[in-house]
C-alpha cells in the first residue's frame, strides 16, 4: 500500500468503512509520509493515532458535529492545503481533552450573520467559526502560525531550480528569522529572476546576495553536499514585524460575545524558531498580544488603512477591541522523549480592552488545560 492508501485504512480504523472519501492516487504530504513509515516518527504515529482515537469517541456516530471532524481528517490527504485541517484537528483535540468544565464536546464549523462581526465591514453575509463553546458563550477560529517567508523563498528556489538543468544543484535562502513578511509583497517574480541570473554560467562563490531584499542570501552548491546557513532573532522586532497577521483574521472578531483566535505552531508548516519550543517563544507571543491588544486600542485611523476591504467607518481600536484573546498551541507530538501529555504547550493571551472579555470559568477551563495564562492588565497602556 501506498501512504495514502495507509492513511485510508488508519481513518477507516477509527472512524468506520467509507469515512476515507479522498482519492487514494493522492501523493503523499508531511503527515501521511511520516504515518506511513516505520522506521522513524514513532512518537507521532502513535500519538496521532490516539488523537483520530479520542476525536472519534468525542464526535461518534449520530453527533451533529462528526462530519466537520471527517471532513478535516481526509483534508489531511490532501497534498497541498493540508496544514489547516491539521491544526484544526490539533487544536479541537487539545481543549477536548478538559473533563472538568467541559459537559459536552466543543460545536463546531458554527455558522453565523456576519452583522454579529466584523466581516459585515468587509461586505460579508455569513461567518463561519471552527468551534464554539456553548457554555461559555465563546467563539474560536483555528489558525496555522505559519513560516510565511520561508515557504515562499523554498517554493521559489524550487522554481528556479527546475529551470536550470543541474540535478545537483541545493539552493538554501539565508534571512533573519524576524524579517518582516511584507517586505516580500509584489517581489516574487523579480526575487526569482535574480536568483536565475545570480546562478548562471559559471559563477560558483557559493552564495547570491539579493539586491531586491536587504539581509536576504542564497547559499547553494553545485555538487553533493550539505548546506549551512546562519541567521539572528529577536522576538520583539518578530512581533513588531509580524503582529499585523492577528488583524488578517478580523472577519473573525464578534461584535456581540467574546472570541478567541488560535495560532497552532507545529515543525512541517511553522517557522523553525516557534516549532523548536524554545523560551523566546514566550518572549514572542507576549510581545505579538501586547501591540495587538494595547497599542491600537484608543486608536482612530480607518481600519482600510491597515486591512483591505475593510469598511471606511470602522477603526483600528475598534478592529482590536472586538478580539478576546489570542491562544499560541505548540503541537510538538514529533518530539521524540515526552510523555504524549508534554507535546502539546499553549499560551493564552486576553486583551484588556475587549469589549467582550473572557468569562472566569473559560479561565479555569484553560488552567486545567496547563495553559500558561497572561491576562496583560498590568501592563495595558
Amino acid at each position: 500500500m501506498n501512504a495514502t492508501e495507509k492513511y485510508k485504512k488508519l481513518v477507516e480504523d477509527h472512524f468506520g468503512s467509507g469515512t476515507a472519501t479522498f482519492d487514494v492516487a493522492l501523493p503523499r504530504n508531511n503527515v501521511t509520509g511520516a504515518l506511513a513509515r516505520t522506521d522513524q516518527y514513532d512518537a507521532f504515529r502513535e500519538g496521532f493515532h490516539a488523537r483520530l482515537s479520542r476525536l472519534a469517541e468525542c464526535y461518534e456516530s449520530g453527533n451533529p458535529y462528526r462530519k466537520s471532524i471527517l471532513e478535516a481528517v481526509n483534508n489531511i490527504a490532501q497534498p497541498k492545503n493540508w496544514e489547516g485541517a491539521y491544526a484544526e484537528l490539533a487544536a479541537i483535540d487539545f481543549f477536548n481533552s478538559d473533563a472538568d468544565w467541559l459537559s459536552e464536546p466543543i460545536e463546531l464549523s458554527r455558522t453565523v450573520p456576519a452583522t454579529d462581526t466584523l466581516a459585515a465591514s468587509k461586505g460579508m453575509k455569513n461567518v463561519n467559526f471552527d468551534g464554539y463553546y456553548p457554555e461559555f458563550e465563546i467563539s474560536f477560529d483555528v489558525k496555522v502560525l505559519q513560516d510565511k517567508i520561508g515557504s515562499m523563498l523554498e517554493k521559489l528556489a524550487t522554481r528556479v531550480k527546475a529551470s536550470i538543468s543541474e540535478p545537483n544543484l541545493a539552493i538554501q535562502p539565508e534571512f533573519p528569522i524576524d524579517m518582516d513578511f511584507r517586505a516580500f509583497d509584489g517581489k516574487h517574480q523579480q526575487l526569482s529572476k535574480e536568483l536565475a541570473q545570480g546562478l548562471q554560467g559559471n559563477h560558483d562563490s557559493g552564495f547570491v546576495k539579493s539586491t531586491i531584499i536587504s539581509g536576504l542570501t542564497y547559499r547553494y552548491r553545485r555538487t553533493a553536499g550539505s548546506l549551512t546557513t546562519i541567521s539572528c532573532y529577536n522576538p520583539y522586532q518578530h512581533a513588531r514585524n509580524h503582529h499585523q497577521l492577528l488583524f488578517q483574521h478580523a472577519k473573525k472578531f464578534s461584535r456581540i460575545s467574546p472570541s478567541v483566535i488560535v495560532f497552532v505552531a507545529f515543525p512541517w508548516f511553522s517557522e523553525s524558531i516557534l516549532s523548536g519550543g524554545l523560551a523566546s517563544n514566550e518572549v514572542f507571543y507576549r510581545a505579538f498580544a501586547r501591540r495587538c491588544f494595547c497599542q491600537y486600542a484608543n486608536d482612530q485611523t480607518p481600519a482600510n488603512e491597515l486591512l483591505k476591504e475593510m469598511d471606511d467607518t470602522v477603526t483600528m481600536a475598534e478592529v482590536t477591541r472586538s478580539l478576546s484573546g489570542v491562544i499560541f498551541l505548540e503541537d510538538h507530538t514529533v518530539m521524540e522523549g515526552d510523555s504524549e501529555e508534554g507535546r502539546m504547550k499553549a499560551f493564552a493571551y486576553f486583551n484588556p480592552n475587549a469589549n467582550h472579555k473572557l468569562p472566569r470559568h473559560y479561565r479555569q477551563h484553560l488552567e486545567a488545560l496547563r495553559v500558561y495564562i497572561d491576562e496583560l492588565e498590568a501592563d495595558n497602556y
